[in-house]
């Protein structure tokens, strides 16, 4: 019973030998990695690196580690076979002679990305236009609020003007404001909620399509000390 442990305990440890020289992993590779002849090339040197340093060192080792090397050797083979096929001919995923190589009878054939097709009028839903862009109908108002100052906001009194851009989408509604001139930040803030809520356009078109567009507006304050807002008054501005 103890010569079979002890037998056992050697064979595992032979085993365990055998199994730490097998190093090589069969690297897996993306379409856009074998589309680069660079890095095809680059791959070739080093896996030929490898097979290089793993022939010198199967002449030192026992019988059995020897074994294992042998099989890291087949591999590099197998992979270094489908890499110079495509550094010569290019990688295209229809190629039968792809089909053919042992790698890839191992690996999936990774396919080619498709470019995404954007139709136009994606094209236009995902661009924000400028008022003074050729061809562009610019939006009409169709709802609109006063900017309405609490109290709190007019013991001293305000006076000058807010501007402010938004963009107003193809459904007519102001969004993403940006104050590019302003007075208070409690003003600001009143009036960029003010618009965004409560102001509605019919949406700017070109060549008949509703398109986003920059809107610039300029808000007037004259309040005196305590006193009320007055109509604000819209005054669109180009870039």
């Amino acid at each position: 019973m103890k010569t079979k442990r002890i037998l056992f305990m050697v064979t595992t440890v032979a085993l365990l030998g055998m199994f730490a020289l097998a190093t090589f992993k069969v690297p897996t590779y993306s379409a856009q990695q074998l589309k680069n002849k660079a890095f095809v090339d680059s791959e070739i040197v080093r896996i030929k690196n490898i097979r290089k340093a793993t022939l010198d060192k199967i002449k030192e080792v026992s019988p059995l580690q020897r074994l294992s090397l042998t099989s890291d050797l087949t591999k590099m083979n197998i992979v270094l076979e489908a890499l110079r096929y495509v550094s010569k001919k290019g990688y295209d995923p229809k190629d039968e002679g792809i089909a053919k190589l042992r790698y890839f009878q191992r690996h999936t054939i990774p396919s080619l990305p498709v470019a995404p097709v954007i139709s136009e009028a994606s094209q236009r839903a995902s661009k924000v236009y400028d008022i003074s862009h050729r061809g562009i109908i610019p939006p009409k108002e169709l709802k609109k609020a006063d900017i309405l100052v609490p109290p709190e906001l007019t013991k001293s009194g305000v006076h000058g003007v807010v501007k402010i851009r938004v963009t107003i989408d193809e459904d007519g509604i102001p969004t993403d404001p940006h104050i590019i001139e302003g007075l208070s930040e409690p003003i600001n803030n009143l009036v960029k909620k003010t618009i965004t809520e409560k102001w509605r356009f019919k949406p700017a078109t070109l060549d008949g399509h509703p398109v986003k567009i920059y809107y610039r507006i300029a808000i007037p304050f004259d309040i005196a000390p305590g006193g009320k807002e007055v109509n604000p008054k819209e005054e669109k501005t180009k870039k």
